[in-house]
């Protein structure tokens, strides 16, 4: 059997190997956080730039629009009006809004994206840090609830028929129940 010495020797190995098992938990947890939080900011930098897209090209069409309403004004105040012209342009304005419009929402809408992956990234990047030096359970409490709050998806809105296209569709019917009645 084993003696006292021996016993105390295993015993004193065992509390090592445990704090060592502990260490590399931390830092496989700290390697993991960083690499999910990596991937994060990857995908947040992908949204941006999708972001920026959109909003560019709802610019252009919204340039087109002031160009196109710019021009209708010119050649009514300045030159020979012809009504059939106007309404056709304002019609083109209209239908110009559309994607204006759909760019512009779409790119609301991968911004948010991208500020809820930038404050995933910061969460995951702090978590560590922050905790490091709280006992366990607290730090077990702390990470279950950032856990929840990154992982657990929000139910989104759903709507049947968007807002704008509402808008438009009114507009069209207005505009082709004033030509029908001329």
């Amino acid at each position: 059997m084993l003696g006292g010495y021996e016993k105390s020797g295993l015993e004193e190995t065992k509390q090592r190997l445990g704090e060592k098992e502990e260490k590399l938990n931390e830092i496989f947890g700290t390697v993991t956080a960083e690499s999910i939080s990596g991937s994060y900011e990857n995908t947040a930098t992908k949204e941006n730039d999708t972001a920026n897209k959109l909003r560019n090209y709802s610019i252009v069409f919204m340039t087109l629009m002031v160009l196109m309403i710019c021009y209708t004004y010119y050649q009514s105040s300045y030159q020979q009006f012809d009504i059939a012209q106007s309404i056709i342009r304002i019609g083109m304005v209209v239908i110009l809004s559309i994607p204006a419009t759909y760019l512009a929402k779409e790119s609301s809408r991968h911004r948010e994206i991208q500020n809820k992956y930038k404050q995933n990234s910061l969460h995951l990047k702090a978590i560590h840090p922050y905790i490091a030096s709280l006992p366990q359970e607290k730090q077990n409490e702390i990470k279950e609830k950032v856990a929840e709050q990154i992982f657990v998806t929000e139910s989104r809105k759903v709507y049947s028929e968007p807002e704008a296209q509402l808008v438009v569709t009114r507009l069209l019917r207005k505009l082709e129940n004033g030509l029908n009645n001329s």
